[in-house]
């Protein structure tokens, strides 16, 4: 057993993926050095290359109701969205 779980709720369009790790400081490492994902992301016969270019993240919060997700995004959700994207911009800038 892997200790992996893929559920698909019926009735809603996603699919989620939960593993527990106990290893943070590597799991993080693992998805932010592109040697790393290469060897992890993706099915093992399939060859992952890494280029220079752009790194377009796309991210997907999944709450329990619609109601649960437009309170959050009527409270600070989508500012705070916002502003860890545009801190991590700048975080990525200083690193060029």
């Amino acid at each position: 057993m892997s200790g992996t779980t893929v559920t698909a709720q019926p009735g809603t369009p996603f699919i989620e993926v939960t593993r527990e790790f106990a290893a943070p400081t590597a799991v993080f490492r693992a998805h932010r050095d592109p040697d790393r994902v290469k060897h992890w992301l993706g099915p093992a016969d399939l060859e992952m290359e890494i280029g220079d270019g752009r790194t377009r993240m796309p991210n997907r919060s999944v709450f329990p109701s619609v109601e649960a997700r437009d309170t959050a995004l009527a409270n600070t959700m989508s500012r705070g969205i916002t502003e860890s994207s545009e801190r991590l911009g700048t975080l990525l800038e200083k690193a060029l």
